[in-house]
């Protein structure tokens, strides 16, 4: 019976010993191998497909924030400008320092004011790790901006740790930015800020902006405003109580930036026009305007400017400037600085070389002007401007001390007194009429020193010199030919436009006065 049983057994597993397996079976063997390498592909496609999804649905890595406060250096400078009242002498020097932002090719922007009359410059890394001498490429007095390089190209290497800026388009009212500052020139701030207004600079309109926390320490000015990585202001002032910078923007920096002049330029356009609010209601229609009319009325158009020769008259009325209505106050508003003083806007709406339409009303008629954008009438009219940092022309004849009738000039001395004197002031009434005699510029007696050729003339100044020895000046330089000229007598007659209206002086008292001044007090009685 157990005998029985186990011979099937045994020959069952005999049987299937001899049946082919997977190592046996070529067939099955393929098969296999088919089956793995599907496997195989369909695990590396999940894979792919879930590396895939994860990088679709992970947030994205944010790239490494630049530091705009690498496009920083100090500008520092020294300067000293003449007396405009005592030609022959220098102010007391003044030490200045400034920001400077570095736009590439060696070349820095800063505010102007910086190297105004500067005798000397130097360019530093905000951590004073590298200290080189700089030079003055461009000082535009007008926009208030400069750009300075290296004085010696070796030292060009000092850029080399500097991210060059590039300008942008120009901020208007409510955009956002950042202005980049340093803390003891080693850690670098970043602001946020937001253009508030507009507002009135020296000669050009200005952003006002409010930042959002108070600013380090330490230097105000020039600092860059930066926008989507690119500049598009430069910090011209800050008021640390109201937390508000004031700025010049991008428009002006385009505009000087483009520029191709080099040295000391002025570029804003001068008009040359005076105007008046009309807030009278019958002065209003007396001039034939509508009660919600706004416009400045026009109450002198100074001659050989820009308005005279676009056609512009005394009475006319102002109504709008490139399409931008004026209010009876004066102001229009900007598209960049919102309500601005339209004076302000005349200067800067356009550059020199363009035109500017303007919309008046003569006689209660409506009509467009287009007024050329120059400066003719401080480079070619009577009362010309000086340069900062340049000696004004002046002459020492004895004491009496000589000097051109320049609109700096007499700036100055408005600056120092109440008003002008009587006999300058009604100088600025008679453009017209000493144009027409012939001159060319004014020459005015302008201080008296006492010394044996100026007896009973000290009380004298501040005048103008209409003739030497009976013969007009045109010029300067021709009035100093004319007072050195010799005469038959000795004696120079000097005739002026203030009692006694004519002086007399002894030539040889003169030579002998000179000596003194040039031993004791003036070494040079004329400039070069």
């Amino acid at each position: 019976m157990q005998k029985y049983f186990i011979l099937p057994v045994l020959a069952l597993l005999a049987l299937t010993a001899c049946e082919p397996t997977e190592r046996t079976n070529p067939e099955a063997l393929k098969e296999t191998e088919r089956r793995a390498a599907a496997a195989r592909a369909a695990a590396e496609a999940a894979a792919e497909a879930a590396a895939k999804l994860a990088q679709e649905t992970q947030a994205p890595v944010a790239p490494t924030p630049i530091n705009y406060a690498t496009s920083l250096l100090d500008i520092r400078t020294i300067a000293q400008d003449f007396n405009l009242l005592r030609p022959w002498e220098k102010s007391g020097a003044e030490q200045r320092s400034v920001s400077g932002v570095y736009l590439g090719n060696n070349m820095v922007l800063i505010v102007g004011q910086a190297v105004k009359a500067a005798t000397y410059v130097e360019m530093a890394l905000p951590d004073d790790s590298r200290v080189v001498p700089g030079k003055v490429v461009r000082y535009d007095e007008d926009l208030n901006l400069a750009l300075v390089t290296v004085a010696h190209a070796e030292d060009a290497s000092i850029f080399e740790s500097r991210t060059p800026l590039q300008p942008a388009a120009p901020l208007k009212l409510g955009d956002e930015a950042d202005v980049w500052s340093m803390v003891r020139g080693l850690v670098p701030v970043q602001v946020p800020l937001v253009v508030e207004s507009g507002g009135a600079g020296n000669r050009m309109p200005r952003l006002v902006m409010k930042v959002a926390q108070p600013l380090p320490a330490g230097s105000w000015s020039g600092l860059p405003i930066i926008k989507e990585g690119r500049l598009v202001a430069l910090s011209e002032s800050y008021q640390p109580q109201t937390q508000q910078l004031s700025a010049i923007n991008a428009e002006f920096i385009n505009r000087f930036l483009t520029s191709t002049s080099e040295g000391l330029v002025s570029s804003a356009p001068v008009l040359g026009i005076r105007v008046e609010q009309l807030d009278s209601p019958i002065f209003r229609r007396y001039l034939k305007l509508d009660d919600k009319q706004g416009g400045m009325y026009i109450s002198k158009v100074e001659p050989g400017s820009a308005a005279e020769a676009a056609g512009i008259r005394k009475g006319d009325v102002l109504l709008a400037i490139e399409d931008l209505p004026l209010d009876n106050q004066g102001r229009c508003r900007h598209p960049l600085y919102g309500v601005t003083d339209a004076m302000y806007i005349t200067r800067s709406f356009k550059p020199l070389g363009e035109t500017l339409k303007m919309t008046i009303s003569r006689n209660g008629e409506v009509q467009s002007v287009s007024v050329p954008m120059n400066r003719d009438l401080v480079e070619k009219g009577i009362f010309r401007e000086d340069k900062p940092g340049v000696q004004p022309r002046y002459a020492v004849w004895g004491g009496l001390v000589f000097q051109p009738l320049t609109k700096t000039y007499l700036d100055e001395l408005h600056g120092k007194a109440s008003s002008l004197p009587l006999e300058l002031l009604e100088l600025k009434e008679r453009t017209k009429e000493l144009r027409d005699q012939g001159y060319e510029e004014l020459v005015g007696l302008t201080l008296v020193i006492p010394t044996e050729a100026t007896q009973d003339y000290e009380a004298l100044g501040f005048c103008m010199v209409e003739a030497v020895n009976g013969q007009r000046a045109r010029h300067f330089a021709e009035f100093v030919s004319h007072l050195e000229a010799p005469t038959p007598n000795g004696i120079t007659e000097i005739s002026l436009n203030k009692p006694p209206y004519k002086i007399y002086v002894n030539r040889q008292t003169v030579e002998r006065c000179n000596d003194v001044l040039r031993r004791q007090a003036i070494p040079r009685l004329k400039s070069e």
